[in-house]
Formats: structure tokens, C-alpha cells, sequence
């Protein structure tokens, strides 16, 4: 994205993904670091949280990209997105 004044759908598509996977990966790392510490974490274990976490992240930033696709170009919706979820923002917060 070049200038964040003007995000297009597709630029806020990538911000909404990016911080999905920036703070799912936050996430399971917490909960990894807790579930070691309290006893042996399989790798089957492993991946069913981790798969878990792909599923939460799907269910909630799904009515986000819904609304992208949705949004007619001259809407300012992928503005909206792309300053609510700021990228260069790594604390997740909001």
C-alpha cells in the first residue's frame, strides 16, 4: 500500500489477514508456553490448537472481509479497516 489515505479493498484485505496471523500467532504461542508448563503438549495436541486458533481467526475476521467484499469502491470502509487494524501496529491492540 503506497498511501493510507486511500486503502482500496484489497489493501485492507491484506491488513485484516497480516493482523489475523500477527495476533493468532501471539495467541498460540501464549497458550503453547501455558499448556507446556503445566505438563508434555503433543504434537497432535499441538496441531488441534493450533487448528482451533485457524478457526477462531476465520470466525472473526470473517464479517470484517465480508463487509470489504461488499462495500462499493467509493464506500470508506477499507479506510476504516486499515486504520482500525494498523499494520505497523505489532501490540495488537486497538
Amino acid at each position: 500500500m503506497t498511501d493510507p489515505t486511500e486503502a482500496d479493498s484489497n489493501d485492507a484485505k491484506r491488513v485484516v489477514h497480516t493482523y489475523g496471523e500477527d495476533v493468532k500467532r501471539r495467541e498460540l504461542q501464549l497458550a503453547f508456553n501455558r499448556l507446556e508448563a503445566k505438563g508434555t503438549l503433543t504434537d497432535e495436541q499441538r496441531a488441534t490448537v493450533s487448528q482451533m486458533a485457524s478457526a477462531i481467526v476465520e470466525g472473526v475476521l470473517g464479517p470484517t472481509l465480508d463487509a470489504l467484499e461488499e462495500a462499493p469502491a467509493c464506500d470508506d470502509t477499507a479506510q476504516t479497516v486499515v486504520e482500525l487494524l494498523d499494520a505497523d501496529d505489532p501490540s495488537g491492540s486497538l
